[in-house]
């Protein structure tokens, strides 16, 4: 369908705006983190101090070292779960459980206020009855894994969707065995989406600040919290500039893997269906 000039101009305004609304503040932040005068409006030539000032600080590392450890670990388990999910799901999408892609979806539509205060509550309330889950780094860490299983799970799962049920059945008939179809069929054509979750879950960990606020204890904040605690103490500062950048830096650098990921994923799934074409003609 052609457009007239109008409505190509139109859209071509439309995008424009919204890319801007949506790259600039971060390519200011960007370049303020390497201004001299380091304040807005504040411009005195390009300097890399701040980011010096930055790693020099031995409280603000072990933060971010906490940060990227919480991620890491969280990101590895919630795959570990959500692949199974996904797995289960795909395996007996006709047994009855089509309910549960139903309620997996409730904890991806909650806002995180209300996900991080449900979360303190049962942490408050176990802590209260056994004993158990005090506020600290591993009740950030279960909170984490906890709303990041659904996205890996749907993420598997609509790798898993594209893949032929034909080749289980194949590999059934020559009498494999389960483990054995799953390492030789399914796993080959579905890492790239494991580890895309696996990616988007370590982007969520990164960034999140709505259920880390709720759940962490006071000395075991994470970088987002510290960022909002610096800002609302101190304003925006230089370093603070620094490490925004390097933040928005790394998500953007995972999302572009992620990206590559899925798009590797959706070939395998391509040259799977065609080579059961071949077979079957």
């Amino acid at each position: 369908m052609r457009y007239g000039h109008g409505v190509r101009l139109w859209l071509w305004c439309h995008s424009m705006t919204i890319f801007v609304l949506l790259y600039v503040p971060l390519l200011v932040v960007a370049i303020y983190s390497l201004a001299t005068g380091g304040r807005v409006p504040g411009w005195h030539g390009l300097t890399l101090t701040w980011y010096q000032q930055l790693f020099q600080d031995q409280g603000l590392m072990t933060i971010i070292w906490r940060s990227v450890w919480l991620a890491g670990a969280s990101a590895a388990t919630s795959t570990c779960l959500g692949t199974l999910l996904a797995y289960g799901m795909y395996r007996y999408r006709l047994g009855g459980l089509l309910w549960l892609g139903l309620l997996i979806y409730l904890p991806m539509i909650l806002p995180d206020v209300a996900f991080g205060i449900s979360q303190m509550l049962f942490f408050y309330l176990m802590h209260e009855a056994v004993g158990f889950f005090p506020l600290s780094f591993w009740t950030v860490f279960i909170a984490h894994v906890t709303f990041q299983i659904p996205f890996v799970a749907l993420t598997v799962h609509a790798v898993l969707a594209r893949l032929d049920p034909a080749l289980l059945d194949a590999a059934a008939d020559l009498y494999a065995h389960p483990v054995r179809a799953f390492n030789s069929v399914v796993w080959p054509s579905i890492w790239p989406g494991v580890l895309g979750g696996f990616l988007l879950a370590v982007t969520l960990s990164v960034d999140d600040f709505g259920v880390s606020f709720f759940t962490t204890g006071p000395d075991t904040i994470t970088l987002p919290i510290y960022i909002y605690s610096a800002v609302t103490k101190r304003g925006v500062t230089p370093e603070i500039n620094a490490l925004a950048t390097l933040l928005v830096g790394l998500v953007a650098v995972l999302a572009l893997a992620n990206g590559i990921s899925r798009s590797i994923a959706a070939r395998r799934a391509r040259a799977a269906r065609r080579t059961i074409y071949m077979v079957r003609a």
